[in-house]
């Protein structure tokens, strides 16, 4: 890739996007997108519409969603920890220890999600794991409920703080890859198509909360009435060693595209 696709790629990686709460990214793609695209319009859910060739009676839909599993902040106790609840489908055994940022009131608030000390847990705890997210809390640094909640009101939404990290080989590691790497595969497909004679109209389509029902790409679907449609999003790969191939096939990273 060039420079400035991966860029637009690392920097729609790094935006704050759980479901819900897509505008920073999708700013982003509509300000990439622009250039290339006959129009650019946001529907009543919040999808990105990137078009070309709208007047054509045959409509091809691809879709990526820019929407991203996260946290929203469900109670504040009186010392200023903060518990939160899921966006989407969460992993809590990977939460212990990690980093957050909240969209705050008055801009980003971060953290770091705590637990029971090992030191301090039963032999049994240590065994069980994670029962629930609510075991977990977050540490703001606020020094009491009040302060917690001026920075950080009950609803307020955040992800794990994972950024872009360029791995050997060229490969490379992000938060939110599912599904950013399918926002960029339909945008780039629109801009390699700018300037093609086209006989169908093109809609590239940044959906949203995907990660709790499909429920953007469900309205755009109904929206563009497509003839034809496809989706693009990640999967699981079978050359890590948890890898199941009796149950994915055999899925190789840097093999190509998986159709399903």
């Amino acid at each position: 890739m060039k420079k400035p696709q991966i860029e637009f790629l690392r920097s729609l990686c790094e935006a704050i996007t759980p479901s819900g709460w897509e505008t920073e990214g999708q700013r982003l793609v509509a300000d990439y997108v622009r250039p290339f695209a006959d129009s650019v319009t946001l529907d009543c859910h919040g999808n990105l519409h990137a078009v070309l060739n709208p007047g054509a009676p045959v409509r091809v839909m691809l879709d990526g969603h820019c929407d991203e599993i996260g946290l929203m902040v469900q109670y504040v106790d009186d010392k200023g920890f903060v518990y939160v609840q899921p966006i989407g489908g969460i992993n809590t055994q990977l939460l212990s220890g990690e980093r957050v940022v909240f969209q705050g009131a008055k801009g980003s608030v971060r953290g770091v999600i705590g637990r029971k000390a090992i030191h301090l847990m039963t032999p049994k705890e240590r065994e069980e794991g994670v029962k629930d997210i609510s075991d977990l809390w977050v540490d703001i640094g606020a020094a009491n409920a009040k302060e917690a909640l001026d920075a950080l009101p009950l609803g307020s939404a955040g992800i794990v703080e994972s950024g872009w990290r360029e791995l050997m080989n060229g490969l490379v590691s992000a938060r939110a890859f599912d599904d950013r790497a399918g926002v960029f595969v339909v945008i780039e497909a629109l801009r390699r198509l700018k300037g093609r004679k086209l006989n169908v109209a093109v809609h590239a389509v940044s959906a949203t909360q995907e990660e709790v029902g499909l429920l953007g790409a469900t309205t755009a679907a109904f929206g563009i009435d497509p003839q034809a449609g496809i989706a693009v999003d990640v999967t699981f790969a079978s050359d890590d060693p948890g890898g199941q191939p009796k149950k994915t096939g055999v899925i190789k990273v840097g093999g190509g595209p998986v159709l399903g």
